[in-house]
């Protein structure tokens, strides 16, 4: 009897052992399977994160929101460390890194977490139209990429995109400049429809400003990259208003285009706030010296500064005299080309000659200025200036993006002897050429003087600028 309980006792406990093996067999097996989630969820994850942030921008735009240039795409040979000077520091009370991971077991608790929080952000990255929330966000996204690269460290492995090189990117300043700009379109886009859909100019006026004050808080976070291009959208905003100011006859309650402060420059103090342009005739007192140009019955745009002197408009005959003068001088840029071949051929060309802005209240077209006397009270040894100008201040700025059409940019300055003839100039060419590659703009400067022999070619400077894209 004792024996038949032995033998029971024994098989029940060779039952439990199967149980046991075969229960912890199963065990381990979801505990691997659990890891090899974890593992693909980190890798499809930072995938996302990439294409989430890297994607490209499809969707174009009408005339009245013009199409950004395109957005920052897929990582394209990028090095995991960059030029101290590109490199961002983020502000630490938004980037959030002060969790700690000490091993790894936090590593992988903590690595899906990061991941969720990165995934999220970059989606809210993409769209947002909301300078808090993107400046704030776009560190969040750093601190998160920190972590997780801490994470690594202790042993979470990543294929595909890695989690360093997304952190590399997005650590650096011309990045961010691009993915800041981009947010600027989108707020420019979403204020330019909530002001097509305003029937009055004062609503209109009113969101516009509402544009320009959301970016103010945030100016220090900003890059000067940044803050141009905002401004440039706030004055595209200010035109829609001032258009519909003049059709409402309160022209005089328009505010003019502004200029980025970086360092709180009276004189852009005073521009920013300076009144409307009016259209005034000038009194012209009897000329102490000699001219080609008829001063008789001249115009000029008073931009609305005291004691700022106002341009002179060239129109009627004194156009053709302009015209000639600015023509002659495309023997001294040809001359350059012949001496050094790496110079382009740059000429002016009379159809390309602004003697009229597009907008009256810029100075992007050719004028005359009468210069003062010296400090002794004499007529000084150049009396008379012409500012020459062959593009919008619209077309230059289109034509310097990294992603614009490029071409030649042509401006200077021509200084009048009291004799009436020319006594010297200085003449600015731009060559801008943009290919997917690269953008580079050579900058050509030719100084153009007068001795007893007459006219000539002094020197020029050429300063190459070139960036790959």
């Amino acid at each position: 009897m004792a024996r038949r309980r032995i033998s029971a006792f024994d098989q029940e406990t060779k039952r439990l052992k199967k149980f046991e093996k075969s229960f912890f067999g199963f065990m381990w097996t979801m505990v691997f399977t659990i890891g090899a989630g974890v593992v693909l969820l980190v890798v499809k994850s930072i995938q996302a994160i990439a294409r989430l942030v890297f994607r490209q921008k499809t969707n174009s735009s009408d005339e009245a929101a013009p199409e950004a240039a395109s957005s920052p795409s897929v990582l394209e040979s990028v090095d995991a460390s960059a030029a101290p000077d590109d490199l961002y520091q983020p502000n630490p009370m938004w980037e959030l890194v002060n969790i700690p991971v000490t091993n790894r077991k936090q590593a992988m608790t903590l690595a899906p977490q990061m991941l969720k929080q990165a995934k999220e952000t970059a989606e809210i990255l993409n769209g947002t139209a909301n300078p808090e929330t993107f400046f704030q966000r776009y560190d969040f996204l750093i601190g998160r990429l920190k972590i997780m690269k801490t994470c690594k460290q202790y042993g979470v492995t990543f294929t595909g995109e890695d989690p360093v090189i997304t952190l590399a990117q997005l650590s650096r300043k011309s990045f961010r400049n691009k993915c800041g700009c981009h947010m600027i379109d989108r707020c420019f886009e979403k204020t330019n429809e909530k002001m097509a859909s305003l029937k009055t100019a004062k609503g209109k006026q009113n969101a516009a400003e509402r544009f320009n004050e959301s970016f103010k808080p945030y100016w220090p976070c900003m890059s000067e990259t940044m803050i141009q291009h905002q401004t440039h959208k706030y004055n595209e905003l200010l035109s829609v208003v001032r258009g519909a100011l003049a059709s409402e006859g309160k022209e005089s309650e328009a505010k003019m285009p502004q200029v980025p402060d970086f360092e709180q420059d009276p004189y852009l103090e005073s521009w920013n706030n300076r009144k409307s342009p009016q259209l005034v005739n000038l009194e012209m007192p009897e000329l102490p010296f000699t001219t080609r140009f008829d001063f008789s019955h001249v115009r000029g745009y008073d931009f609305g500064m005291a004691g700022n002197n106002i341009p002179i408009l060239i129109e009627g005959k004194n156009r053709k005299t302009a015209t000639e003068d600015i023509l002659s001088l495309n023997f001294f840029l040809e001359q350059a080309h012949e001496r050094n071949a790496e110079i382009p051929a740059f000429a002016f060309s009379a159809d390309k000659i602004r003697f009229e802005p597009g907008d009256f209240s810029t100075d992007d077209y050719t004028t005359l200025s009468m210069l003062p006397l010296t400090k002794t009270g004499k007529v000084p040894k150049y009396p008379l200036k012409m500012t020459v100008r062959t593009l919008s201040h619209d077309e230059a700025w289109n034509m310097k993006l990294p992603d614009g059409p490029g071409g030649d940019e042509i401006f200077g300055d021509i200084y009048y002897l009291q004799s009436g003839e020319i006594g010297k100039a200085t003449i600015f060419c731009w060559r801008h050429e943009r290919t997917k590659e690269y953008a580079s703009s050579i900058n050509h400067i030719f100084k153009i003087k007068t001795n007893q022999s007459g006219m000539y070619l002094e020197d020029s400077l050429s300063q190459n600028v070139e960036n790959k894209k």
